[in-house]
This record gives C-alpha cells, structure tokens and sequence, in this order.
C-alpha cells in the first residue's frame, strides 16, 4: 500500500518528462508542514553534485512547457517579473 498523496500529476508526452508531485501521508504525521517530493520521469541532462557541506545540487533541463506546468515560470503570455540570482 502507497502512503503517497499526489499533489500534480501529469502524464509524459514526446517532448515533457512525467511529472508527479506528491507528500508522504506517514512523515506528515505529526506535522502541518510536511516535505513534498518532486518525482520527473524522462528528464534530459541530469546533474548531481556533492556539496562540502554534504548536501547535494541537482541541476536538470527542462522544457519550457514542464517549467510552466510546476509554477517555476510564468505561462506563455504572461508577464514575469525576473529576479537575479
């Protein structure tokens, strides 16, 4: 039995990688916050690295379209305020 609770799913096409969003019903016990995980099936250009303080930096290419789809960006059309790093 899966303690997963989806958030956002979306079935892969040709061009976008699945996307599942979802928490776990188990950790969130006990909290108002729980962690959410992030689960992109068919990604391009995965890269994980080990930080010193051991902690991880993943960097992945994503189509526009995905980016939009999870609220990273705005949608086509739409005005963005764009913020430096």
């Amino acid at each position: 039995m899966s303690t997963k609770c989806t958030i956002f799913y979306r079935e892969p096409t040709d061009n976008e990688p699945r996307i599942h969003i979802y928490d776990d019903a188990l950790e969130g016990l006990g909290t108002d916050e729980p962690d959410v995980y992030v689960q992109l099936d068919g990604v391009l250009n995965v890269q994980l690295e080990t930080l010193g303080s051991g902690r991880s930096s993943l960097t992945f290419r994503l189509p526009r379209k995905t980016a939009a789809a999870l609220g990273l960006i705005p949608a086509a059309g739409e005005a963005s305020e764009r913020k430096a790093p």
